[in-house]
């Protein structure tokens, strides 16, 4: 992906982020949000922005708008979607993110690492 897509990608994705004031961009290189320290959505460094949902809507946003699953690294992502780019544009993409927003909501909070004593 080019630079200038890359770019616009993130205007976009930082867009998305202003929309929901409970919501900080987080990462400098790789931006991400997170909530109760779960990433529920990022942009790779090639400009795809990965959204986190439930099993159950990953399922109907592959057979209804033919996304796929978040691969990175070789990798299944579980749980997140890839936004083809033909849906940075769209309208609907606000809609994703904030259903991807909500979902983040009901994810159990990660527990936090206990500082180890010396």
């Amino acid at each position: 992906m080019e630079k200038k897509n890359i770019d616009h990608a993130l205007k976009i994705y930082e867009g998305l982020i202003e929309n929901q004031p409970e919501v900080k961009r987080k990462g400098k290189r790789l931006p991400y949000t997170s909530l109760k320290g779960n990433m529920f959505s990022f942009i790779s460094k090639d400009g795809h922005i990965g959204l986190r949902f439930s099993e159950e809507d990953v399922e109907k946003y592959i057979n209804l708008y033919g996304f796929t699953e978040f691969i990175q690294n070789d990798r299944v992502m579980v749980d997140y979607v890839k936004i083809p780019d033909e849906f940075l544009e769209n309208e609907l993409l606000v809609e994703f993110f904030n259903e991807c927003c909500q979902h983040a909501k009901t994810i159990e909070p990660r527990p936090k690492t206990k500082n180890r004593e010396k």
